[in-house]
């Protein structure tokens, strides 16, 4: 993808309002859900300065001075500090409401779902999926797409959820409600990525290292934002009455049930940072 079709992407952002997208791609009640919580999605993961310190341990694994596809760009913080050091960069995401934050960060921005790219095959130096993997309805599809849009000799570089259980009891709860809800381990661990990508068509180059985040987090908080579905988004979403009551209730009251429920409780959070690769044509 060059500079040139970065702008067209660009020029289609202008004047969506979303709904059409959202009924074409089947993804309408969880970008209602993302677009929720826009207002508030910096001040819980850490705004520019998370993404200035992450881009410092991305950009060396992106092909240099190629245009970076950030796919679920969220707010942009990420893109954006990656652009401050001069990489020309196009977010996409499905949320309305996050674009719009991103479009302050960063000059080019197009409402997409990442299963379904507005690019052309075999266009792109380098995408990037920040905790993104772990929240699409079909990572095999994404994989799939990834696949198609990279260039041979690109690179996607991932940044995984959450794939260790913590030692913390909010992390503890946290996890194990996301490992029941979505019936296994998470699809951004990398063993589970490495087979994904293999039948994509994508190689595992290796896990690049590793980002720290030192967080601290009130349990009666994160219970609230559980019960209004302001957390874990893309699973609470599907959870039906049965679900609900045998394994989020419970969470939650674990949760509540916390020494000190309404104090700060320390946490910390590693994410793995993945590179995958579409090989070079023979």
């Amino acid at each position: 993808m060059d500079e040139g079709e970065g702008q067209a992407l660009e020029q289609r952002w202008a004047g969506s309002s979303g709904d059409g997208l959202a009924a074409a791609g089947g993804i309408k009640a969880a970008m209602s859900s993302y677009d929720r919580v826009a207002a508030g999605y910096d001040d819980h993961l850490g705004g520019m300065r998370r993404g200035r310190a992450w881009a410092a341990k991305v950009a060396p694994h992106l092909v240099p001075g190629g245009l970076v596809a950030d796919l679920g760009t969220g707010t942009g913080t990420l893109a954006a500090a990656l652009a401050e050091e001069g990489w020309p960069v196009v977010g996409l995401d499905y949320s309305h409401e996050m674009l719009k934050r991103a479009r302050a960060r960063i000059p080019r921005v197009v409402q997409a779902d990442v299963a379904r790219l507005p690019l052309r095959s075999g266009s792109c130096a380098n995408l990037l999926a920040t905790c993104v993997v772990d929240v699409v309805d079909s990572p095999e599809a994404l994989l799939a797409e990834a696949a198609r849009v990279l260039r041979p000799g690109g690179r996607m570089v991932v940044i995984s959820s959450i794939v260790r259980r913590p030692s913390d009891p909010v992390g503890r709860i946290r996890f194990d409600l996301q490992t029941a809800l979505r019936g296994g381990p998470p699809p951004d661990r990398p063993d589970v990525l490495r087979e994904i990508a293999a039948r994509a068509g994508l190689v595992l180059d290796g896990v690049a290292g590793s980002l720290e985040r030192r967080t601290a987090y009130v349990p009666n908080d994160i219970a609230d934002r559980i019960e209004r579905r302001q957390m874990h988004i893309h699973l609470l979403c599907r959870a039906d009455a049965a679900a609900w009551r045998n394994v989020v209730a419970p969470a939650v009251q674990a949760l509540r049930d916390l020494p000190h429920p309404d104090r700060p409780h320390p946490q910390h959070q590693t994410c793995e940072v993945i590179v995958l690769r579409r090989p070079a044509a023979s």
